[in-house]
């Protein structure tokens, strides 16, 4: 599963791909040609152009109410902003109308969080409770993110490797009634057709003056931009130099501990043959998908009877495995944990090696995504925005250390299972490589590719796709396995620090509760983890 950093302010989500080869980053005449051609403006959510956040409160008002005051109005702006629904259910799609996307909006919005994030400034935060300060903490990193956004325009890119400009407006909320439902249909009454012109207009106007060059870098402010996007999604100061060198070293790493499974597999011949072995042999491989889906659904309940050992807080929210949607599955990843459904790609199961499966349904299904969400879910002591926010090196983060927590478990079975997991942690190291080659040492797509394949067990129209989602992407994908190595740092430091009494459970607990956090604040907590002697933190404590 792979989120940006919080409730997406634009069409920046993860939700479909776009189907072509080509991976552009969109100029300003694409976003504006856009709104000539979707006739619903009268539809749209209208922008209060005189917007403000709340003023400092008197000095007398505590830190924490003047906080709160700030993270709740601006919340409350932004669900009207962005069209949301506010109530029961929460935080779902309005049926009838649909967000602004002009240059006018999109300057306004700049100005809002500017403001807040000014407002924000006056606030004392040695003055403030021990959960305000993680509060504002996270409200801090969202509101500089949204300013960076603005800065670099990254709203005249509704379109990269895994979204369209809407892709948002699927159906993919419930609606309470009806009447809503009504409002819905007659929404895309309006939109279908619109969606038409936009092709035309993508095909015949804006691709042949698309620019050629691939890295962020290459762009006018490029390095900045750049460097912005890594602090989004990773919520670090690391550069891409540092990126690429930690990448580096733990591609050496787990190549090494790769050679020592082949060698329990008992292959007789070098990794790459191994490899190629392992990508061409028809035992590795479903023959129907409903074998795919059954094997995914075996290695959730056998990690469902691990959780008591593993995670003390287990939410009662269950999910289901389904497959993803034939119309959308060719260009999909191999799957996407969410609430109600953790789903399995089963199209071209020549591609979708069963060794990879255990590893697949952990970081997806349980007790990755599906099961993160659930607990989210069911933790209500933080405030609406808290709930909503999602930081990638929090969340991925989370999702490659329970790959590695399935050796613990006992989920691995055979060696190639067990191989089947490095190759997992080997395309995410390999992403810090091939994310920093791309867009800071400006390497093509082609070498991107052929670094990619030489270092995975990954099949070819996997490489191919995920090389393209780095292309259009800048920055999202290091967040994985930077968030997974300093889960795995503190875990360690705990074990060590606490000995005898390290349990996993309130690590994890403690972990769990925080909600997404920026890694900085998940360091300090679980630091303060140990310094209390292994006990979940009253201020985090489900």
């Amino acid at each position: 599963m792979d989120r940006g950093r919080g409730q997406e302010p634009q069409s920046r989500t993860r939700r479909l791909i776009l189907p072509t080869r080509r991976r552009l980053l969109l100029t300003r005449s694409i976003l504006l040609s856009s709104l000539t051609l979707l006739p619903f403006a009268p539809a749209m959510a209208q922008t209060p152009a005189a917007a403000e956040p709340p003023a400092a409160a008197a000095s007398t008002d505590s830190a924490d109410s003047r906080l709160k005051a700030l993270y709740e109005a601006e919340w409350a702006w932004r669900q009207k902003e962005f069209a949301r629904r506010v109530g029961d259910p929460p935080f779902t799609a309005s049926a009838d109308h649909l967000p602004r996307v002009d240059a006018a909006t999109q300057a306004a919005r700049q100005a809002y969080w500017q403001k807040t994030l000014a407002a924000l400034d006056t606030i004392p935060v040695d003055q403030l409770s021990e959960n305000e300060k993680i509060n504002a903490a996270v409200f801090r990193t969202s509101l500089e993110a949204f300013v960076a956004e603005g800065k670099y325009r990254t709203w005249e890119m509704p379109f990269n490797a895994d979204s369209q400009f809407w892709s948002g407006l699927s159906a993919r909320d419930s609606w309470p009634s009806l009447e809503e439902y009504q409002r819905y249909i007659g929404r895309m009454q309006t939109v279908a057709p619109a969606y038409a012109k936009l092709l035309t207009f993508f095909k015949d106007e804006y691709l042949p003056k698309a620019r050629t060059t691939l890295a962020a870098e290459a762009m006018p402010d490029g390095k900045a931009f750049y460097q912005a996007q890594i602090r989004e999604y990773t919520t670090t100061a690391l550069t891409a130099e540092q990126i690429h060198q930690i990448g580096l070293k733990e591609v050496a790493r787990i190549t090494a501990e790769m050679e020592v499974v082949k060698e329990k597999a008992g292959f007789k011949g070098n990794l790459a043959a191994f490899i190629q072995f392992l990508r061409t042999d028809p035992q590795f491989y479903a023959k129907t998908p409903e074998e795919l889906l059954a094997f995914s659904a075996l290695v959730a309940k056998r990690a469902d009877g691990q959780l008591k050992y593993t995670i003390g807080f287990l939410p009662r929210y269950r999910f289901t495995i389904l497959p993803v949607p034939d119309a959308i599955a060719p260009t999909y990843t191999a799957g996407r944990g969410g609430l109600d459904a953790c789903l399995m790609n089963t199209y071209d199961l020549p591609s979708r090696p069963l060794y990879q499966i255990p590893a697949l349904t952990l970081h997806e299904c349980v007790p990755g995504h599906s099961f993160q969400a659930a607990v989210a879910l069911e933790t209500t002591k933080w405030p609406a925005f808290r709930r909503q926010t999602y930081f990638s090196g929090y969340g991925e983060g989370w999702g490659l250390y329970t790959e590695w927590l399935g050796t613990k478990m006992g989920i691995y079975r055979t060696p190639y299972e067990d191989f089947g997991r490095l190759s997992f942690e080997m395309w995410r190291a390999s992403r810090l490589v091939v994310d920093t080659g791309v867009h800071h040492y400006g390497w093509s797509r082609e070498k991107a590719i052929d670094y990619l394949a030489s270092h995975t067990a990954l099949a070819q129209h996997d490489v191919e796709t995920e090389i393209d989602r780095y292309i259009s992407w800048p920055g999202q994908a290091l967040a994985y396995k930077l968030g997974e190595i300093t889960i795995r740092r503190l875990r360690a430091d705990a074990e060590a620090k606490l000995g005898p009494k390290f349990d996993q459970r309130k690590f994890h607990d403690t972990f769990l509760a925080l909600g997404s956090v920026p890694l900085p604040v998940l360091e300090q907590q679980l630091e303060k983890f140990i310094a209390d002697g292994g006990e979940v933190p009253t201020s985090v404590a489900p």
